[in-house]
């Protein structure tokens, strides 16, 4: 009886607890159990500005790699003006333990610039620079929360002037839903007028915690000086989770997304956005 009070109250050390970020996933939760656990977390990020400037985070501090493609229309056929944007970028992302602090490097490998008038401008090139940090302050088992700012340095070519930007913002991922607010503002470098902007920027969504649809609402407010974009933003979202069959289990840290936006009001002038990214998981 002795020996069997000593074992019970034996100080052995527990596996961390289940949390919503996917630390320790063999047992205990169900709901978190069965989730896709490399799929990405909070809104879709959607890259509406250079170098993904007033973007949503992953609220999940992580180690990843991630290749992103995405571009811009804007058509305006009474004017006779048209402006084409495309990027090609590559983002590395590490998660510094114990705090979770994540520090993040994107760069803009190739960048497109056309604009369609009778006067035409374009710029092909390197793009934009973006450094930024993320600290979660909030994580438990039902969801996420973290804080976020970068920097975005004119390191390419543009038509016009370059931008040098900031961002801060929040972000948070729950079962049914997520969203995102931030302050964002950036200062013209080289050809043009320089005068500083700033803007609101806020993003609320759905989803099905077992389903890849996504669906949200991003908006933005004072960069153009009233309401500048409303819109919805549909998107799907794929990762693999340690539960699935064993010829998947070469691709259990591979993640992505793609998501398309679509403006509904506003003074920004962008008839179609897409952003897909892909990325892999490394610690």
């Amino acid at each position: 009886m002795i020996a069997l009070l000593a074992i019970a109250s034996a100080d052995y050390p527990r596996p961390p607890a289940p949390t919503w970020c996917g630390i320790d996933m063999d047992g205990g939760d169900d709901e978190l159990s069965g989730r896709d656990l490399a799929a990405p977390r909070g809104p879709l990020q959607l890259g509406l500005r250079t170098g993904g400037l007033g973007d949503a985070q992953d609220p999940c501090a992580v180690s990843q790699v991630d290749l992103i493609a995405g571009g811009s229309l804007l058509v305006d056929t009474p004017d006779f003006y048209g402006r084409l944007q495309a990027v090609g970028a590559v983002q590395m992302r590490y998660r510094v333990h114990p705090s979770d602090l994540q520090v993040r490097l994107r760069a803009e490998l190739v960048r497109l610039d056309q604009v369609i008038a009778p006067v035409g401008v374009s710029s092909f090139g390197l793009g934009a620079t973006t450094i930024g940090v993320l600290q979660p302050v909030g994580r438990r088992i039902h969801g996420a929360t973290a804080v976020h700012a970068s920097v975005v340095l004119p390191t390419g070519y543009a038509v016009g002037a370059r931008a040098l930007g900031a961002d801060l913002g929040v972000t948070a991922d729950r079962r049914w839903w997520h969203g995102h607010v931030g302050l964002v503002g950036d200062l013209r470098v080289g050809r043009g007028p320089t005068a500083p902007r700033g803007a609101v920027v806020a993003t609320g969504g759905v989803r099905h915690p077992r389903t890849p649809f996504v669906l949200d609402v991003p908006a933005s407010f004072g960069w153009t000086g009233g309401l500048d974009h409303l819109g919805l933003a549909p998107g799907l979202r794929f990762g693999s989770s340690p539960r699935r069959s064993r010829w998947r289990e070469g691709f259990r840290n591979v993640n992505g997304q793609v998501a398309v936006y679509v403006p509904i009001a506003g003074r920004e002038r962008t008839d179609l956005s897409v952003d897909v990214r892909v990325g892999y998981r490394y610690e």
